[in-house]
């Protein structure tokens, strides 16, 4: 099938005229490229089925789900069709259409279960394909009892129902019992082999795990995935992770840009206590491809390296000024609460890129790290910023204010807190939600209390180290919420007291 497919690619790439092709080789064709991911030679074949073989109805259900692909709509058009026959695949279909992406799919599909004796190959693999993506083992393993007599293609149901139920707890010993059905009825099936050996490891069993393995090696000792699984269930294992080292750095030389065989070989490295050797690993992965890989940098920043940034710079060669992307990386560091880390990214990108929309999440980073000088110092530079870009693109929540007057109380700076606070206490916005009203008292009350430390120079409090003025003493939300959720805290108002247009 691959070489069929490789020469049809070959001629749509080549520009010829496809002179001639059975059906039952275009589907061929399309399936294996559905498989890859090529929806170019999908697409084609479609063109080339409609040319060669205008009159045939076995592509329409694809092209069903092709389009739905798109949007339900598009697939909801070509399932309303008055002239199509009846298939257990078009009622597939309908299922995904009615219940995808959150949909609650129980009774249809038992419905479909029993309203066919048999369902094709293709019928099986769509329905365990929106199973899946509606993250419902447990209806996987229901379909699979019931399938079991009415699939036509019974390795292919066990199959994709072992490699569904292999990453729930719950069912990985059926996808295990599946898998071992596989290896009985194929021997000489590397692929089934393989699969045992994950379902093996799911199961907890990593010397059944190798085994399993060690089979697909001997059906093919050049086998790639084959060399992959052995390593990574090895590195698991305390007592071989020196094979293990081994055997990764080996398979990575063969493929230097697998994330897998990446990250297995920083974890053999962090469990040998061997940090530096893991952040190299990773900043290595990081620049091989095309493309490169920066989400790499958040396992090195994971590991909190002395000097991140050579780390960061090979970060910055990849995405450049692509804001979402800095973005994207410091909210992950965020939500995991390395702050520090997440203020060092920021850092960088400041310095480099000035300020931008995620200028806010950057000083609320600097805070939680405890830099409250720095965020001083960057809330002046954005504020100086802000008046020479009138009407400025970047707006500063009341949030950000309250960190500053923290800030400046955990740094002593009291006349500057006293003359901040005053301006925002004579001047409370109008706003007309109850709840933002509420918020806006907090606020208040949490300058007034900062203000009464001052005065009396609380500096056994102030000074204390897990002492947070906003999160210790405002009610409603704390420094740690999501920043960017404007909808779950008081960035909702603005200093001129009206809500941001959403």
């Amino acid at each position: 099938m691959k070489e069929l497919y490789d020469r049809f690619r070959r001629e749509v790439l080549e520009e010829k005229t496809v002179d001639y092709y059975e059906e039952d080789e275009l589907l061929d064709i399309y399936d294996y490229a559905q498989d890859e991911g090529d929806v170019m030679v999908q697409f084609y074949v479609f063109l080339t089925a409609r040319r060669l073989h205008p009159d045939s109805t076995l592509f329409d259900e694809r092209a069903g789900f092709f389009l739905s692909y798109i949007s339900n709509e598009a697939g909801a058009d070509m399932l309303a069709r008055r002239d199509r026959q009846e298939s257990p695949l078009w009622d597939v279909l309908a299922l995904s259409i009615a219940h995808y992406p959150d949909g609650h799919p129980d009774d249809d599909m038992r419905s479909l279960l029993a309203k066919h004796d048999k369902f094709d190959c293709e019928s099986v693999l769509k329905l365990m394909d929106l199973l899946r993506d509606l993250t419902r083992p447990d209806l996987v393993a229901e379909a699979y009892v019931a399938l079991r007599d009415k699939a036509e293609d019974t390795r292919s149901l066990l199959f994709e129902t072992a490699t569904i139920l292999k990453d729930y707890p719950e069912h990985s010993a059926l996808a295990r019992q599946l898998a071992e059905e596989l290896t009985q009825t194929e021997p000489f099936n590397i692929d089934c082999w393989l699969l045992l050996a994950k379902t093996e490891f799911a199961n907890s069993h990593p010397e059944e795990a190798i085994s399993a393995a060690d089979y697909a090696l001997a059906i093919d000792p050049d086998n790639l995935e084959g060399a992959l699984v052995r390593a990574v269930v090895l590195s698991a294992q305390e007592a071989n992770r020196a094979q293990a080292e081994e055997e990764l750095k080996a398979f990575l030389k063969r493929v230097p840009d697998n994330a897998i065989a990446t990250k297995a070989l920083a974890e053999c490295y962090r469990a040998r206590h061997k940090d530096s050797a893991a952040i190299e690993a990773y900043a290595s992965f990081m620049s091989k491809g095309e493309e490169g890989n920066p989400e790499a940098l958040i396992e090195i920043l994971r590991l909190n390296p002395d000097n991140a940034t050579p780390y960061i710079d090979i970060y910055n060669s990849i995405v450049g000024d692509n804001v979402e992307q800095w973005q994207k990386t410091a909210l992950a560091l965020y939500n995991e609460k390395l702050y520090i880390q997440g203020a060092i990214l920021l850092d960088y990108f400041t310095e480099k890129y000035g300020f931008t929309s995620i200028s806010e999440l950057y000083l609320r980073l600097l805070y939680l790290a405890k830099r409250y000088g720095d965020y001083i110092a960057r809330f002046e530079q954005l504020n100086v910023y802000r008046s020479e870009n009138h009407p400025s693109p970047i707006e500063i929540s009341i949030m950000g204010y309250l960190l500053l007057c923290a800030s400046l109380l955990k740094q002593h700076r009291f006349g500057d807190l006293d003359q901040l606070s005053s301006v925002i206490l004579a001047n409370p916005p109008e706003i007309p939600d109850m709840e933002d009203i509420m918020k806006f008292k907090g606020i208040q009350l949490t300058l007034q209390q900062m203000r009464i430390l001052a005065q009396h120079e609380a500096y056994t409090l102030i000074d204390d180290p897990d002492f947070d003025p906003v999160r210790q003493l405002f009610p409603f939300s704390s420094p740690d919420d999501t920043p960017l959720d404007r909808d779950s805290e008081d960035d909702t108002i603005t200093r001129k007291g009206r809500k941001k247009p959403r």
